[in-house]
């Protein structure tokens, strides 16, 4: 299971970056984890858009489903040539009124499957479970297992019940990292860099920060993290082994 950040930032970029997206690949399957600005160009650098087997989309806001509507002009033009025989799978929050998520819903290049808080399903061998979490529009995390190898991806989300449930028994877990711990408090919609490393800690797993507010400073980032977590920011471009 191979991890690869084709943007990290939230809720905009800086210059070169892009937002939230993750492309994951496991023996049987390709996921795309949330398609943030720059990520469809990002992607045919690595696999072709036509390889995902599936997109998760943890909420409607455009840092994370911006380039979505490009992925749905590309497999459409290959529609149209004869070039795609199958609808990739996009998963994303049912009850959602939010209008960001009409286009998607409706579009004919995705088969949706609408997803609850404890919604499982199997795709080429590989489970997929999705946790409620606490962010103003509709947000879920989702666990996936390959059977060999566990990864968990918080969304967007302040403290909850869910992130322990989220990430138990993960191998690596992708987490929000939006604020410095001077900017969080309990009513903010993000975690803090100092969350995700005290995660590391509690629960001895490796995290992976991200949602990087790029108005902070690298050092300030690091700065919230010890030097015994085993916890490192998230770089664009780069391949993480699960």
């Amino acid at each position: 299971m191979k991890l690869t950040v084709l943007g990290k930032y939230g809720p905009f970029p800086n210059a070169g970056g892009g937002t939230s997206s993750y492309l994951l690949r496991t023996r049987g399957a390709n996921i795309l984890l949330d398609a943030g600005e720059g990520s469809f160009s990002k992607v045919v650098g690595k696999i072709p858009p036509e390889k995902i087997d599936a997109f998760v989309i943890t909420h409607f806001h455009f840092d994370h489903v911006c380039d979505l509507g490009v992925y749905s002009y590309y497999f459409e033009r290959l529609s149209a040539v004869g070039n795609i025989t199958e609808k990739p799978l996009l998963f994303c929050p049912a009850d959602d009124n939010n209008p960001i998520s009409a286009p998607f819903r409706l579009s004919p290049q995705f088969e949706v499957v609408n997803v609850k808080d404890g919604f499982e399903m199997t795709v080429k061998g590989v489970k997929l479970k999705f946790f409620a979490m606490r962010h103003p529009a509709l947000c879920f995390g989702v666990k996936i297992c390959d059977g060999e190898r566990t990864f968990s991806y918080t969304g967007d989300t302040n403290v909850c019940e869910n992130l322990a449930p989220l990430t138990e028994n993960a191998d690596c877990v992708l987490a929000d990292g939006c604020f410095l711990f001077k900017d969080w408090t309990e009513n903010k919609p993000h975690l803090s860099v100092k969350h995700c490393a005290d995660l590391s800690l509690s629960c001895g797993v490796k995290v992976i920060v991200s949602h990087i507010n790029p108005s902070y400073e690298k050092r300030e980032i690091l700065a919230e993290i010890p030097s015994d977590a085993n916890c490192v920011v998230a770089e664009e471009g780069k391949e993480y082994e699960i």
